[in-house]
């Protein structure tokens, strides 16, 4: 446990704000790891842990000399023949798993949020793909488009702040997003990319090329571009030189390789971070406050609307000039008067068009993410842990200097996971809470419908939540607050949670900061 927090003296309380945090927000950004997918349904087993996919493999293959079955995934491997037979076999295997897994419970929520117009994005270290199987639109398609790139850097940032709310340079003619609301950051196992043509080979499909080239994998054998080796076919027999045919590789990111969507990544973490919305993306909740202007400007339009509606305008009938004269018999003459008065007949005039509404091309206002849930990584990768830290940093920056004051202070990042990430004191300010436990309870728990018995621990006097259990005080050092008072009606749901939730009852983190010693 970081030295800087203190497991919750009220299980209850603390969960219920947990709860609340989690149903209030409405832009909820997720990072997650290897650990939402290594429960049933899914089965995919993690990396780095004692029993994890690292250690089975130094151990499965003792004589490839690797030093741990992190070298399997080191782009240097493709140096040695033995390791790139083993890398191949290993994607296979893992895209096999990959394809019998199923969304676990927190793929679930995940979706749920998503529906409900409230998840911003998911920024996932899997490769698994399950986000896609859960109905999140994931990764990025081959020919989608990207930031600039090249220019200066100031450049290439002017050109991602530029499309900004309704002015999209791209995909707003197909009504689609800008990105998906997936993001993979270490690729995915659902694709083959030719390193030489850039062909690229979707393994999502039970399609004869893609059986052809995962039996291929699993014997150990590279697979060779389709594309390269007919373009090099028509050179040979045109008598032109050949360019050689080029080796497929799975698009994961490996150590010291390569990240094809690295700007992209970039281009989507900046958008999020800024708050910029994509009017092809659902619309997010209202608040209460905005509810109330929509409406009133509804009702303004339709005033002014109904305002511009005039009856039909009838013109006076001029009397015929001197001179002329009509003969009431004088049949022969009646074209010729007709035609000669037949400007002066009454005549309707049809009313002013009603104004029609533009389309809604107006800007959409910034909305950053109010809430971080960090699951089921330790956090070693450098560039995941930027994320989470301006994240962090986002998610806390529409709140007032005096609410880190409050003994109600807002949560806005929560960590799920067994272990706390190694450096603790790296982490100190960043997570307000930390549920130790599984991953898939504490979804099952942050997702239930408010009024359900799953839900019973966590919604537990979340409404009179006043005071957290536990906090540092100005110096770092922790201090224990008062009991905070619960209702009469507590013994039900204190039962329910020591019973179901027991596994969490792990609360810590930095609730406050300014809280001085002997002050609740």
């Amino acid at each position: 446990m970081p030295s800087y927090a203190r497991v919750s003296a009220s299980l209850e309380h603390d969960l219920g704000r947990v709860y609340l945090a989690t149903r209030q927000a409405r832009r909820i950004a997720v990072v997650c790891g290897a650990g939402i997918s290594v429960s049933s349904p899914a089965n995919i087993p993690d990396f780095r842990s004692a029993s994890g996919l690292f250690t089975k493999l130094k151990e499965r293959y003792p004589d490839a000399g690797l030093s741990s079955g992190k070298d399997l995934f080191d782009a240097r491997l493709f140096n040695s023949e033995r390791s790139t037979a083993l890398f191949y076999t290993m994607m296979a295997e893992l895209k096999d798993m990959a394809d019998a897994a199923q969304p676990t419970a927190f793929h679930q929520l995940l979706k749920r949020l998503d529906e409900e117009g409230r998840l911003q994005r998911v920024y996932t270290q899997n490769i698994d793909g399950l986000e896609a199987k859960a109905g999140l639109s994931f990764g990025f398609e081959p020919d989608a488009p990207g930031p600039e790139p090249s220019g200066s850097k100031r450049r290439r940032t002017a050109f991602a702040r530029s499309q900004s709310d309704s002015v999209l340079v791209h995909g707003a003619s197909q009504n689609k997003p800008l990105f998906p609301r997936a993001i993979p950051l270490h690729g995915s196992l659902s694709t083959l990319s030719c390193a030489l043509c850039s062909y690229t080979l979707s393994l999502a499909h039970d399609t004869q090329p893609a059986k052809h080239a995962l039996s291929r994998m699993r014997e150990g054998q590279p697979v060779w571009c389709t594309q390269c080796e007919a373009a090099d076919e028509l050179r040979v027999a045109a008598g032109l030189r050949s360019r050689g045919i080029g080796r497929m590789k799975v698009d994961v990111v490996l150590y010291n390789g390569e990240n094809d969507t690295a700007e992209r990544v970039g281009a989507c973490v900046e958008r999020d971070l800024l708050g910029l919305r994509d009017p092809n993306e659902p619309q997010v909740p209202e608040t209460p406050g905005e509810a109330r202007a929509r409406q009133r400007r509804e009702r303004s339009f339709a005033q002014r609307t109904h305002s511009l509606a005039a009856p039909p305008i009838k013109k006076e009938v001029q009397p015929p000039a001197d001179g002329l004269s009509v003969q009431p018999n004088a049949k022969s003459a009646d074209a010729v008067l007709d035609a000669f008065f037949d400007d002066e007949r009454p005549v309707e005039e049809a009313a002013p068009p009603a104004p029609v509404p533009k389309p809604s091309r107006a800007r959409l206002k910034p909305l950053p993410p109010d809430l971080l849930i960090v699951a089921g990584t330790s956090l070693k990768v450098p560039g995941t842990k930027r994320i989470v830290r301006e994240f962090a940093k986002a998610c806390r920056a529409r709140d007032a200097p005096r609410d880190a004051a409050r003994a109600d202070a807002p949560i806005r990042t929560i960590y799920l996971n067994y272990d706390f990430p190694a450096a603790a004191r790296e982490w100190c300010g960043t997570f307000d809470v930390w549920i130790q436990g599984d991953v898939q309870a504490s979804a099952r728990g942050l997702g239930s419908v408010p009024g359900a018995p799953e839900s019973a621990a966590w919604a537990a006097h979340a409404a009179a939540a006043t005071a957290p259990a536990s906090v540092p005080d100005a110096g770092g050092r922790d201090t224990t607050a008062k009991p905070s008072r619960t209702s009469r009606s507590a013994p039900a749901a204190r039962g329910a949670s020591r019973g179901a939730h027991a596994p969490l009852g792990f609360v810590s983190g930095k609730l406050s900061t300014a809280i001085r010693r002997g002050k609740a």
